[in-house]
């Protein structure tokens, strides 16, 4: 395990590492089906921006 923390969508990245042929057989039939009717679901129109500071004070605004 590598402890990252899962996303918005609550599937942690070891969940699609270890799931191999069968998450890709999944993923591959639901892009095609996306592709087929031309809609994208509105969870994925959605997204989350985090800012991350670099090394230095987390007051300096050049520092994110």
């Amino acid at each position: 395990m590598n402890n990252k923390a899962p996303g918005v969508d609550e599937v942690f990245a070891e969940m699609l590492k270890h799931g191999k042929k069968t998450v890709a057989e999944q993923l591959a039939e639901l892009f095609n089906m996306i592709w087929q009717d031309l809609e994208v679901p509105e969870d994925w129109k959605k997204g989350v921006i985090i800012k991350l500071p670099r090394k230095g004070s987390l007051k300096d605004c050049n520092n994110w």
